[in-house]
């Protein structure tokens, strides 16, 4: 019975005290960090878990139904970390416990909560070790959305490291920059991908990236990592559009090999008679774009101005992957006729190769020389007018 009671007015407190203080201005303050420990910078640390105490009371669950596991980041990982929660504080742990002689990076995510759901906006972060040293290495760069040539936000970062298969883990902030640190000399494959379902783990529809890198005694900065589709399944055409007599404009569904040479041999067009139409050139939409450039000396816009520091930091320094390839004919393509148009040898950014085909239909000509669907009927001729003529004489007096 006595527990019962003390239930039930720990309950009535907790409830009280989300409520706004009577008399008093509302709480709109998020909750802050003021004390991690162990500190940044502590090494032989021998505690079971990280503390972290905020200025007030904080929701057991963080922004919406997100629990706190899902805002808390141990690297190296070890799988989700546990969270203990107290009022104003909690405790957290690798799932398996600390390692002897590692170094370890705890990261608080932005989406923590007080009472009043106000949430907090910025990461905290400590940094301390078990053994007797913090390694100084680190690897820094940006994360991007490759074919679309912009930042890519959010994304979560991986170092592999290829000795022991360590991972160690961050999250890019709202700018895509990364930066993984606390680690030992070595090579890693850095790895980045933007994990749509928040279960930080590469899942086959995501967009990833990866590279390895030599980690020395000091951060490896500049680090690209180009995010786009990348899976074992071939690229497949998934539109012909005929752009004029002589040219055809093929979409891929997925990103191609941008090393790759294309070329005259990989298009083949037949008629449904069998007879080949001719293929002159197979480039990509900027190969093309640039050529049609280099030809206008009609309207030369003005020269572009270079990129200042902060747009270049906005954009990849790989120009995006082609999706598109621009197939030019040796002769036009016939009116009204049915022709199989055969891609083979594409490879996607996997080296993927793929053989694709697709039908297309020219359309008819009409004699006014405005193209129609094929089958479509000629217009009808427009109707005599055969309403009957009053023809009886008027009294023009």
């Amino acid at each position: 019975m006595r527990l019962a009671v003390a239930v039930a007015a720990t309950g009535a407190l907790a409830c009280a005290s989300a409520g706004t203080p009577p008399g008093g201005p509302p709480d709109t303050d998020a909750p802050q960090v003021i004390e991690f420990s162990p500190e940044s910078g502590t090494v032989n640390f021998t505690g079971r878990a990280v503390v972290v105490r905020f200025d007030e009371t904080i929701s057991d669950r963080g922004t919406g139904a997100a629990a706190l596991e899902a805002l808390v980041v141990i690297s190296p990982r070890d799988g989700e970390p546990r969270v203990s929660w107290e009022r104003n504080r909690i405790a957290v742990r690798p799932r398996n416990g600390f390692r002897p002689n590692t170094a370890y990076t705890v990261t608080i995510a932005p989406g923590i909560t007080d009472l009043r759901s106000n949430r907090s906006r910025e990461s905290r972060t400590v940094v301390f070790s078990t053994g007797p040293e913090i390694p100084g290495g680190a690897v820094t760069g940006r994360v991007f959305d490759w074919p679309r040539q912009q930042l890519a936000r959010n994304a979560w970062v991986e170092a592999l490291r290829v000795s022991d298969s360590a991972v160690f883990v961050a999250p890019a902030d709202s700018s895509g920059a990364f930066t993984v640190g606390a680690l030992g000399p070595g090579d890693y494959i850095v790895r980045g991908y933007i994990d749509q379902n928040a279960n930080r783990v590469l899942d086959r529809s995501e967009v990833w990236d990866s590279v390895r890198v030599a980690v020395g005694g000091a951060p490896a900065g500049g680090i690209e990592l180009l995010l786009a589709e990348r899976d074992t399944m071939p690229a497949r055409m998934a539109s012909i559009a005929i752009t004029d007599s002589v040219t055809l404009t093929i979409e891929f569904d997925k990103p191609l090999d941008p090393a790759q040479a294309f070329g005259p041999a990989l298009v083949r067009i037949v008629r449904a008679d069998s007879t080949p139409a001719g293929v002159a050139a197979v480039r990509t939409r900027r190969e093309t774009d640039s050529l049609r450039a280099a030809a206008d000396t009609s309207a030369r816009p003005p020269l572009a101005q270079p990129l200042d520091s902060l747009q270049a930091l906005n954009v990849p320094a790989r120009p995006a992957p082609p999706t598109t390839l621009i197939v030019t004919l040796t002769e036009p393509l016939q009116p009204a006729t049915t022709y199989r148009v055969t891609v083979t040898g594409v490879r996607t950014l996997l080296l993927y190769e793929s053989t694709a085909t697709r039908l297309i239909t020219t359309p008819v000509r009409d004699t006014s020389g405005t193209a129609r669907p094929a089958g479509t009927p000629p217009d009808p001729a427009s109707p005599r007018d055969t309403t009957p003529r009053d023809t009886t004489p008027r009294d023009t007096t």
